[in-house]
């Protein structure tokens, strides 16, 4: 057994010693990713937990105005971005406009936020649609509350 059997089962190991190293980083890689994931969807799952809002009111003004005024209270522990806020009527999405109330039941200007115990006034103009209407809002982490307009 000469040098060239020392070599080859030297480049052998080495190899060996590579590859392992290879798929010990790949296996780390994939546990930190399946470990972020985890925690990003429990993240998620303890926003809809603490999210909760409620209708206070919900009118309709028809023709010729043709406006549907719903009125919102954010009972959660979450603040709530308005601007990420859909409003659906009869299975339709509406653009609408709002105001924030502070919990005071003071008009709050220029802000999207509606923290804990306020209030938004959400309005939706050209509706134009007949009785009963079917209203659902849900907010930017897919909670959703549903009422109907008889």
């Amino acid at each position: 057994m000469g040098l060239g059997v020392t070599a080859s089962a030297g480049i052998i190991f080495i190899a060996l010693i590579i590859s392992v190293a290879s798929v010990w980083e790949a296996h780390d890689v994939k546990d930190e990713m399946v470990r972020e994931a985890r925690d990003g969807y429990l993240e998620r799952q303890r926003s809809l937990l603490d999210t909760t809002l409620s209708f206070t009111d919900a009118r309709h003004y028809p023709a010729p105005a043709n406006v549907v005024n719903i009125t919102i209270k954010n009972n959660g522990s979450n603040p709530l971005d308005l601007r990420f806020t859909d409003v659906y009527l009869n299975g339709l999405r509406y653009n609408n406009s709002y105001q924030v109330y502070s919990f005071a039941g003071n008009m709050m200007n220029k802000t999207y936020i509606c923290s804990p115990g306020e209030t938004a006034n959400i309005t939706i103009a050209n509706a134009g649609i007949a009785k009963p209407i079917h209203i659902r809002v849900t907010v930017q982490n897919g909670y959703g509350r549903y009422t109907t307009i008889n």
